[in-house]
Parts: structure tokens; C-alpha cells; sequence
């Protein structure tokens, strides 16, 4: 892939990450707000957002895998779409069913999984940029009618 258009996936990617904290501001304007701002990270969005970011990675990469015209390496795919499942989505499920939990049954949420689940949202967020960038020379572009493949 040329490197423009491998920085453009990049910032495309970025940008959907970017947007996605969003709401995660929000809620640190609001725990701020009532003087609770370290109760951001007991909130489960943390952990909803990474199951978010590693779903759509997974799905990038299923879609690459099934795009026309191109040759892909299925064993590769198939691995890197295992390790999402097994180290990122599923552990990220677990987190958020402890953090709802321990948010409805004693109203605290124990540290260990406040920075579990921040961590996997990093990782999730960092894995779903990296997944978009590398597919993205995968799929094939949508015809322009332009040399560049840049849609105007």
C-alpha cells in the first residue's frame, strides 16, 4: 500500500477512536460535575467501548478475509481473529459483567477490574487502528473513476 494511503487509514481509524471517547468525556464532565471525578474509571462504558473496538476488528478482518479479488494468507487471519476473541473480547466481557456487578451488588467496583477494563479499552482501541490499517490494503477500493482512488 502506497504510505498515503496508508496514512489516511490510519487517520480514518484514529478519527472513529477519537469520536468514540466521546462519550467518555461526558461522563468524566459529569463525575466531575458531582466531585467524584476517579469514578470514571469504575463506570462500565470503559469496558463496553472495548467490546465495541475488538468487535469491529474482528469484523474488519473477517472482511478482508472475504474480499473479491484479493489474495489473503487465511491461516493469519484466522490467528490474529482467534487472539482478538481470546485475549481481547472475551476477557472485556468477563470485565464488564464484574464491573456491573460489583457496581449493582455492593457499589463498588474493586480497582483490579476499574484498571482491567481501562486497560483492555487501550488495547481494544489500539488494536481496532492497527486492524484497520493493515486490512485496509486488503480490501479493495471503491472504483472513483480517479487515478488516485480518492473519492472527491
Amino acid at each position: 500500500m502506497p504510505n498515503e494511503a496508508r496514512k489516511r487509514s490510519l487517520l480514518e481509524a484514529g478519527t472513529e477512536v477519537v469520536i468514540s471517547v466521546l462519550p467518555l468525556i461526558v461522563v468524566l464532565l459529569v463525575m466531575s460535575h458531582v466531585g467524584k471525578p476517579l469514578k470514571l474509571f469504575a463506570k462500565p462504558e470503559w469496558a463496553f467501548g472495548a467490546a465495541i473496538f475488538f468487535g469491529q476488528a474482528l469484523v474488519k478482518l473477517l472482511a478482508a478475509m472475504s474480499a473479491p479479488h484479493r489474495t489473503v494468507q487465511a491461516g493469519k487471519v484466522i490467528f490474529f481473529a482467534a487472539c482478538i476473541l481470546v485475549f481481547g473480547l472475551a476477557p472485556t466481557l468477563l470485565i464488564l459483567v464484574f464491573v456491573i456487578l460489583g457496581a449493582e451488588q455492593s457499589g463498588q467496583v474493586p480497582t483490579t477490574f476499574q484498571v482491567l477494563q481501562v486497560l483492555l479499552f487501550a488495547l481494544s482501541a489500539f488494536a481496532y487502528v492497527v486492524v484497520a490499517a493493515v486490512t485496509h490494503e486488503l480490501t479493495p477500493a471503491p472504483h472513483t473513476g480517479d487515478s488516485d482512488g480518492r473519492a472527491r
